[in-house]
């Protein structure tokens, strides 16, 4: 089997690791191109019909994706069911600037739903940061609808920061050093936090759900209070 961007799957030693890596893949698809019939799924992932269907039904059960009837067409045989991203499950996305916070809430298929600002009289200092952002995310959540929940945090810091353990090495404008803002948000929230370069996450969301959706070379210029970058 193969990804939709041609490589190779990994193959998982057992039926549950097995099970868990087509889940992802579907949900992958369903996520990125936000509206897919079932035959389309089960021609990208290679997997059989049966199979796909199953997937679908579990993912639309944990409220990770929606089924609908296929559009009326003329056509020989019964229209394959769409599969949409669902609204159940969301992310935060934070931001933080030299004149405040900003934090977004944004649903599977990458829907913005809302948007929050911060501001701020001064550069927030990290611990700022995670006061103002933990605040806007117990408002948000105390607004969610019934069955709604939120999945993480993603940080897009304007600076430079190190992988798993989301640490800012470096954030010039804002004065961070060595921060761990990622420990420091999630012991706020309870919530899983990943941080990464505003641009580097800017680039990726354009190259996912942009304009240039899936373009092969890209170029990605963003520019705000905390200045430019690329």
């Amino acid at each position: 089997m193969r990804t939709d961007d041609g490589r190779a799957a990994r193959v998982g030693t057992s039926t549950d690791d097995v099970r868990r890596r087509n889940l992802s893949s579907v949900l992958t698809l369903v996520h990125r191109y936000r509206s897919l019939s079932r035959a389309e799924l089960t021609r990208h992932t290679g997997l059989s019909r049966s199979t796909t269907k199953d997937l679908v039904e579990e993912l639309v059960a944990r409220g990770l994706a929606e089924e609908s009837p296929a559009p009326s067409v003329s056509q020989v045989g019964r229209p394959s069911p769409i599969v949409r991203p669902g609204d159940r499950v969301l992310a935060i996305a934070v931001t933080p600037e030299v004149n405040g916070v900003t934090v977004g809430v944004v649903s599977m298929g990458g829907a913005v739903l809302d948007v929050v600002r911060c501001p701020t009289d001064r550069v927030p200092t990290a611990a700022d940061t995670v006061a103002l952002a933990a605040e806007a995310i117990e408002h948000i959540r105390s607004t969610l609808r019934d069955g709604q929940t939120v999945a993480g945090v993603g940080v897009a810091v304007p600076g430079l920061v190190h992988g798993p353990e989301s640490v800012v090495q470096l954030a010039p404008n804002l004065n961070w050093h060595d921060v761990k803002i990622g420990q420091m948000l999630s012991t706020a929230t309870g919530l899983p936090v990943f941080a990464a370069n505003d641009a580097n996450t800017g680039a990726m969301a354009e190259h996912l759900f942009g304009r240039h959706h899936n373009a092969e070379h890209l170029i990605y210029v963003n520019g705000g209070p905390s200045g430019i970058g690329a």
